[in-house]
């Protein structure tokens, strides 16, 4: 029996559904696959209802009805969208065996690349578009973004440095060096997601903010520093849509006073509501190790100085949890 086959079957569909046939993109960066019609939008955004197709190796492939285009140009009215096939590498969308209604997809032209996938689709006229941001219609006014956490980053006047990936350093006892960091990196960056990249926002010859976007599909991490306070949330997507672990913190303050004395983490339900607990982590002096973690239940928002604590977890030197106080 020729066990091939099916292989083949199978990545027949794909090619198909994605577009993606043997046929380079001819003409140069940003030119569609016929030479004659520049392409101007380099964004595309659409409106689509998707129904999952099949899955591949490393990816799902879902059929994508076309309802409005929001920003670009694209003729088609319909294509097959391949994605990664990570768990919630998207949230709660663009699951195998599932079907989406009113999805505004976000993606940029990537001239490069002459054969798809992932993650994107290739439109009838040649053109690669590769996958930034997905996001339901109708959360489109709550989804938190780090505008709505920083709102004094998106009032900065200053530009942006771009640098090549780095990974910046875990933040632990002693207080970052942020400008140091960034002399250590090669400048020239480019916002490819794909790569990863750095951005960096200076005032007064200071750096302010430091957004580091991770290789695709990895988390990026957004980093504030004021003074002796450095505040850092996770990032979804290079649009910042913000990131919420499993257990509810989607942003953590580290507090630096001779060494790190506290660390505050901001705990959620879901990424839309409000604040239901903060947890503050105070250190013995000189290390990592917490001394009292306090808990402060259904603040009326991120400040807790003046406010009474809710219980008290202590511990020892080494680490060992000795016992819990209510308040």
């Amino acid at each position: 029996m020729n066990r091939g086959f099916p292989d083949f079957l199978i990545l027949l569909s794909v090619l198909v559904l994605t577009g993606c046939g043997t046929t380079e993109a001819a003409g140069s960066a940003g030119t569609a696959s016929d030479g004659n019609e520049a392409v101007t939008d380099t964004t595309l955004t659409v409106l689509v209802d998707a129904d999952y197709t099949l899955s591949h190796g490393w990816g799902h492939v879902f059929s994508c009805k076309v309802k409005d285009v929001l920003k670009g140009k694209l003729e088609d009215s319909v294509f097959g969208l391949s994605v990664y096939a990570t768990i919630k590498l998207y949230g709660d969308l663009l699951l195998p065996f599932k079907e989406y209604h009113d999805l505004m997809l976000t993606f940029k032209l990537n001239p490069e690349r002459k054969y798809g996938p992932p993650p994107g689709f290739k439109d009838f006229e040649g053109n690669y578009w590769e996958l930034e941001n997905v996001k339901p219609l109708y959360r489109l006014n709550h989804l938190p973004t780090l505008e709505d956490l920083f709102p004094e980053w998106s009032d900065f006047e200053g530009n942006a440095s771009v640098y090549k990936y780095a990974e910046f350093p875990d933040l632990k006892y002693n207080k970052p060096a942020p400008g140091n960091w960034l002399k250590s990196l090669c400048p020239g960056g480019i916002h490819d997601t794909l790569t990863g990249y750095v951005q960096a926002w200076k005032e007064n010859g200071k750096v302010r903010f430091i957004w580091v976007i991770n290789p695709y599909p990895d988390c990026g991490r957004f980093y504030c520093f004021s003074g002796d306070t450095v505040d850092v949330a996770t990032t979804l997507t290079s649009q910042g849509a913000l990131f919420m672990t499993e257990v509810g913190i989607y942003k953590w303050c580290y507090i630096y006073s001779e060494g790190l004395l506290s660390k505050i983490a901001y705990h959620r339900k879901n990424i839309t509501d409000s604040i239901w607990a903060v947890d503050s982590l105070e250190y013995w002096k000189n290390t990592d190790i917490p001394h009292y973690i306090y808990r402060y239940m259904k603040p009326k928002g991120p400040d807790i100085a003046g406010h009474d604590w809710d219980s008290r977890t202590v511990f020892d030197r080494e680490g060992k949890r000795l016992k819990e106080e209510k308040h």
